[in-house]
């Protein structure tokens, strides 16, 4: 008896420890509508997230496979300004080389999540890590120079991805889910 209320306790303690992101409402900005970013914002309305678009230069392929459900965002800024989380699609390129930089994370919501799995150089790294000291991003996720996840990202993209798996099995059973 005594040693299920010592585990209860514990696990109650603990559980923080693992707590992750609840997706489902909350706002997605997808900037770069290729065929990585319209699937990621495709799969995001399956999610239950608001998603919100923007690609000056979005393909006509691109735009037919594109959910009618995402929402056309008409400027970067708009995404900085609106999403909870943000995702970066684009390619290195004189124009967006360093396009999150302070300016840019200064218009997003306090606590935003960043993820960038397109090139590292699009995002400025003084300025992000100023942002994430001060609690401006609460999470920011990339890849490294080679097209790896960041070392520093990993364990915390791993756990984030368990935690939001284990969501799914419990909201759905039945649910089977490929993780690349």
């Amino acid at each position: 008896e005594r040693m299920n209320e010592d585990i209860a306790k514990l696990t109650e303690k603990e559980k923080k420890r693992f707590a992750g992101h609840e997706l489902y409402g909350k706002k997605l900005g997808v900037i770069g509508l290729g065929a990585i970013g319209v699937q990621v914002a495709n799969t995001a309305i399956h999610l239950g997230m608001d998603v919100y678009g923007y690609d000056p230069y979005i393909s006509v392929k691109a735009a037919w496979s594109l959910s009618k459900h995402i929402h056309h965002s008409k400027s970067a800024e708009e995404i900085y300004k609106q999403c909870d989380f943000i995702t970066i699609h684009v390619p290195l390129l004189d124009s967006t080389k360093g396009m999150i930089d302070k300016k840019a994370i200064d218009m997003m919501k306090d606590g935003v999540v960043v993820m960038n799995f397109a090139r590292d150089l699009l995002v400025n790294e003084k300025d992000m890590i100023a942002a994430l000291a001060d609690g401006k991003v609460k999470h920011k996720l990339r890849l490294t120079k080679d097209g790896k996840k960041h070392p520093d990202d990993v364990k915390r993209f791993e756990d984030g991805v368990t935690a939001f798996l284990k969501q799914i099995r419990q909201n759905n059973p039945n649910a089977i889910m490929i993780w690349c």
